[in-house]
């Protein structure tokens, strides 16, 4: 029994959330690669879900990313 057999929903949420947490951590240690890709999977994965609120955040912080990646 678990929480994915009664709110599938809900724990996909929580694994998107838990990808973006990810992503913030390795951009704030400087992994750059990491936290992008992290970021990617999690877009990703919002667009799958239909969050698109979340999706276009997503977008945002990786332009960022892009952005810091050709600025070092």
């Amino acid at each position: 029994m678990g929480l994915t057999r009664h709110a599938p929903g809900l724990c996909a949420l929580a694994e998107r959330q838990m990808l973006v947490w990810r992503a913030r951590l390795a951009r704030r240690v400087g992994r750059l690669a990491a936290a992008r890709q992290l970021t990617r999977t999690a877009l990703r994965r919002s667009r799958a879900a239909g969050d698109l609120n979340r999706a276009a955040y997503l977008r945002v912080v990786l332009r960022e990313l892009d952005w810091l990646r050709n600025s070092s």
